[in-house]
């Protein structure tokens, strides 16, 4: 499966009206620095963002990084800066991995930290670890325009 397309399926799991759900989304408005030096500053997109509408739900945001590679997994566990935006934006985050991409040694990884793990094998999703619940960052303008920009493309 593709990417971008396991990226998309991952919206079965946040039906709607209860939830707000898209794909690639840039986690802040304008251009970035895209220099090796400058990796804190550099462009970041969120594989797959849901927000829950419903207020007695607490308004929980999940962040999925999707993973169909497993060169690009192992390269993740090595560094994470890619993925700390959708960790820090989030109440929960869960890397998503294609099939053939995760091995058990993986698990004992730190790199993991309270990140979940969902596997897909033939379409179906399998919950492997649950991302831990966490106070998520405050969601700034720039996120917010980006997610609004995402949702208005979606609907076009």
């Amino acid at each position: 499966m593709e990417h971008s397309d396991l990226a998309a399926s991952l919206h079965v799991l946040h039906p709607s009206p209860e939830w707000v759900f898209v794909t690639e989304v840039r986690v802040r408005a304008g251009w970035a620095d895209y220099s090796e030096r400058n990796q804190a500053n550099a462009e970041r997109i969120i594989d797959a963002f849901a927000m829950n509408t419903w207020p007695s739900r607490g308004h929980l945001r999940i962040a999925y990084e999707v993973k169909t590679s497993r060169s690009d997994w192992l390269r993740e566990l090595r560094d994470q800066m890619k993925s700390v935006p959708a960790y820090y934006l989030s109440h929960r985050f869960y890397y998503v991995l294609a099939e053939g991409v995760w091995r058990p040694q993986d698990r004992s990884n730190p790199a993991l930290r309270s990140a979940g793990i969902i596997l897909v094998r033939q379409g179906n999703f399998e919950r492997l670890r649950i991302a831990t619940k966490r106070v998520a960052w405050p969601m700034p303008e720039g996120f917010v325009a980006m997610l609004l920009r995402r949702m208005q493309d979606v609907s076009t």
